[in-house]
C-alpha cells in the first residue's frame, strides 16, 4: 500500500510520520493525526531528554508543550516514558504513565589520578626546594630541604644503603 500524505503528513498503514523542524520525524497513530496535525512540532533537547515539542505563546512568554500530553487525554497530571527508550516514538502503545518523573542518575565520575611521584620520599617544599623524610625502623626521619629533586635523591640513596632497602 503506498503513503498517503494528509497535511504534510505521511501517513502508511495505521502509522503516521510528522515532520518535525530540523528534518527528523516522529511516528504516532493514524488515529491521532487529527489531534496534531495543527500545530508545528520540533525535536527539542532539554536537560534530560529530547522530547517532540510546539511552543505557545502566552503572553508573557512562550509554554513548551509536549506531543505525548497532546496524544493522551489527562496526560497532564503524569509523566509519561516510552516503553523501548526512543522519545520519537509516540505510538499510544509506547507510551506508559507514571506517577513520577523517572530521572537517570547522573553517572559517578571517577576522580582523577595524581601523578605519582618519582620517589616516594620527595616531596616539593612550600617554597623553593624539596622535602625529603624518610621511615626507617618504625620512624619517621626529617632529612631536610634540599634545592633539587636530584640532591635529595642522592640524600635518599644514602639512606637506602644506611638503612637498608626497606626505608620508604
Amino acid at each position: 500500500m503506498p503513503d498517503v500524505i494528509v497535511s504534510g503528513i505521511r501517513v502508511s498503514g495505521n502509522l503516521a510520520f510528522v515532520p518535525l523542524a530540523g528534518g527528523q520525524e516522529a511516528v504516532i497513530d493514524a488515529r491521532d493525526i487529527p489531534k496534531i496535525h495543527k500545530h508545528r512540532w520540533t525535536a527539542h533537547r532539554g536537560r534530560t531528554a529530547l522530547r517532540v515539542v510546539r511552543f505557545i505563546d502566552t503572553g508573557d512568554g512562550k509554554q513548551m508543550v509536549h506531543m505525548a500530553n497532546d496524544l493522551v487525554p489527562g496526560a497532564g497530571a503524569v509523566y509519561l516514558r516510552h516503553r523501548n527508550g526512543n522519545p520519537l516514538d509516540l505510538r499510544r502503545i509506547n507510551l506508559v504513565a507514571t506517577r513520577r518523573k523517572l530521572w537517570r542518575p547522573k553517572k559517578a565520575r571517577k576522580p582523577r589520578a595524581k601523578p605519582a611521584p618519582p620517589f616516594r620520599a620527595i616531596c616539593q617544599a612550600t617554597g623553593e626546594g624539596f622535602r625529603l623524610v624518610v621511615r626507617a625502623y618504625g620512624q619517621l626521619w626529617q632529612r631536610g630541604y634540599f634545592p633539587t629533586r636530584e640532591a635529595a635523591f642522592r640524600d635518599y640513596c644514602a639512606c637506602v644503603e644506611k638503612f637498608g632497602p626497606d626505608c620508604i
